[in-house]
C-alpha cells in the first residue's frame, strides 16, 4: 500500500479549522463573562485582542482553503462529466453501427 508524503503544509491545513474553532469558543467565552461582569473588562484586554486578530487570520486562511477546495472539486466533477459524456457518445456509436450490416 502506497503512504502519503507527509508535508507541514497538510498537516496546518487539517489543524487551522480545529484553531478556528477554539478560538472562537474562546472569544464567545470572553463575550459572555464580559456581559455578567464587566469588571474583568475581558474585551478590553490586550490577549483579547491579540486572539481576535489570530482569530481573524486563521478564519481567513481557512475560508480561502475552503474555497480554493471547492472549486478543484467542482473542476474536477466537470472533467468527470466530460469523459462521461464521451464514453457514452462512443457507447451509442459502437450500439448504433452494430447490427445486420445494412448500414448507408
Amino acid at each position: 500500500m502506497k503512504r502519503k508524503k507527509f508535508s507541514v503544509i497538510t498537516l496546518i491545513n487539517r489543524i487551522l479549522p480545529n484553531v478556528c474553532i477554539i478560538l472562537a469558543c474562546m472569544i464567545l467565552t470572553f463575550l459572555v463573562i464580559n456581559i455578567f461582569n464587566t469588571a474583568m473588562q475581558f474585551m478590553t484586554n490586550d490577549i483579547t485582542t491579540v486572539l481576535l486578530f489570530v482569530l481573524m487570520g486563521v478564519s481567513i486562511w481557512v475560508s480561502l482553503l475552503a474555497i480554493y477546495y471547492q472549486r478543484k472539486l467542482y473542476a474536477a466533477r466537470q472533467i468527470m462529466r466530460k469523459m462521461q459524456n464521451y464514453i457514452n457518445k462512443i457507447d451509442a456509436e459502437n450500439d448504433g453501427g452494430s447490427g445486420d450490416g445494412d448500414r448507408e
